[in-house]
């Protein structure tokens, strides 16, 4: 199957990415930038977006069979709102 995860690395993403991965899917990893996920590596294709330029979205889901988003705001984020996130991306 053709799965697209969008926020495939945060803390939740990345362990679904492992998961997806193992599982032998063709996944499409989305986020704002590519960080190391142990077991992944050559796995899946990255795409970098942003979910408040909804530019960045278009076509993203493409083929897909599934859709899973694990995108959000971290306790660490002060850039944006969470209505930013939810509703304007």
């Amino acid at each position: 199957m053709k799965i697209v995860l969008a926020g495939a690395f945060g803390n939740l993403g990345s362990e679904i990415l492992k998961a997806l991965c193992a599982a032998g899917h063709e996944v499409v990893a989305a986020d704002l930038k590519e960080t190391a996920v142990a077991g992944t590596e050559g796995k899946y294709r990255f795409v970098k977006i942003d979910a408040t330029n909804p530019e960045t979205l278009k076509g993203l889901c493409d083929g897909a069979d599934i859709v899973i988003t694990t995108m959000g705001l971290t306790g660490a984020s002060t850039k944006f709102t969470s209505y930013d996130i939810d509703y304007q991306g």
